[in-house]
């Protein structure tokens, strides 16, 4: 019997993804969502593995081994539906906010001042950087381990941005 590929769904909503993959055949390991509401959807849609969390206060360990991550981080601050406020970031050591250009982000963003490259999403389409953390810290550990686990090949992670127009 071939195994079910494992998928988990961040800001996962009322579970509009989890519910395609589910019906592509994947196997939902976790889904996160910071909104009680969207989680009691989520549940009633497609089923109890959903927890009310928020991605900045998640870690590598508290993701369980998926062989996909769908992610369809909020968008609310790009659009102009919303407040369009940007992707922005701020510095855990002195408060400054940063608003992120994403056709020049390279992961590398230092604060202008302080010079500290402490981070952390300060508006909710800032937490694209928080999903870019949580991979980066699951590749670190993935690779600190390769030889416990039969990974087949290394999977590289590239963050891909779209640009939105009105």
């Amino acid at each position: 019997m071939k195994r079910k590929l494992k998928v988990n769904d961040f800001f996962c909503g009322c579970g509009g993804m989890g519910i395609a993959f589910k019906n592509a055949g994947y196997e939902i390991a976790g889904a996160w969502d910071f909104d009680k509401y969207a989680v009691e959807s989520y549940r009633a849609n497609v089923g109890d593995n959903v927890q009310k969390a928020d991605i900045k206060e998640l870690h590598q360990a508290d993701i369980p081994q998926a062989d996909v991550w769908a992610f369809g981080f909020p968008c609310q601050d790009l659009s102009v539906a919303g407040k369009q406020r940007g992707m922005i970031l701020k510095c855990e050591d002195c408060g400054e906010e940063i608003e992120i250009n994403p056709e020049e982000y390279t992961g590398n963003t230092i604060c202008p001042k302080c010079s500290s490259n402490n981070f952390k999403a300060a508006s909710r389409s800032g937490c694209f950087f928080e999903m870019m953390r949580l991979l980066e810290e699951t590749e670190r550990e993935r690779t600190r381990h390769a030889g416990r686990y039969h990974c087949g090949e290394r999977a590289r992670i590239t963050p891909v941005f779209a640009r939105v127009t009105p």
